[in-house]
């Protein structure tokens, strides 16, 4: 890094200082606030959004082109050998 990009002010706070421990009941609150929002979605909702993403995955699937599964070759042109003198 660059002289002028470093903060000393910045590093020596950084080198010296040292989170906070999270509160006692700080886990309590997380699991809580999860499972809260968790229970908020009715089951139907979820069920939806279930078929909803399996309908999506299935209807991309359907859509794509299908490509023989062998090699076909391409049809050679016809060419017509005209002798001299000759004329189509």
């Amino acid at each position: 890094m660059a002289d002028l990009e470093r903060d000393s002010e910045f590093e020596f706070v950084s080198a010296h200082w040292d989170a906070p421990p999270p509160a006692a009941d700080f886990h309590g609150r997380v699991q809580a606030a999860y499972a809260r929002e968790r229970d908020d979605a009715p089951d139907w909702r979820r069920w939806v959004a279930a078929v909803a993403v399996v309908g999506l995955c299935a209807f991309i699937l359907l859509n794509i082109p299908h490509r023989p599964r062998r090699y076909q070759p391409v049809p050679q042109p016809h060419f017509i050998v005209i002798s001299q003198g000759e004329h189509p």
